[in-house]
């Protein structure tokens, strides 16, 4: 068996997934907090493990990038 083929349905399956989290997270960034102010950081008040592993998931996924979706 053959681990490196192109497959279009996982091909189409994990690009809309990509997108649905890049939604998901700006959705999660771009709410209000209780005191109108918008989060800068995933989790918590200052910038932590997530904002650090996120970030290259983020970066290589974003449009624009020479292989983002």
């Amino acid at each position: 068996m053959c681990l490196f083929f192109s497959s279009p349905f996982a091909i189409k399956r994990y690009t809309d997934e990509a997108k649905r989290l890049l939604s998901v997270l700006e959705l999660h960034l771009s709410t209000p907090l209780a005191d109108g102010a918008t989060r800068e950081y995933l989790a918590g008040n200052r910038y932590g493990l997530a904002d650090i592993k996120t970030f290259p998931w983020v970066k290589f996924i974003m449009p624009g990038h020479p292989r983002g979706v």
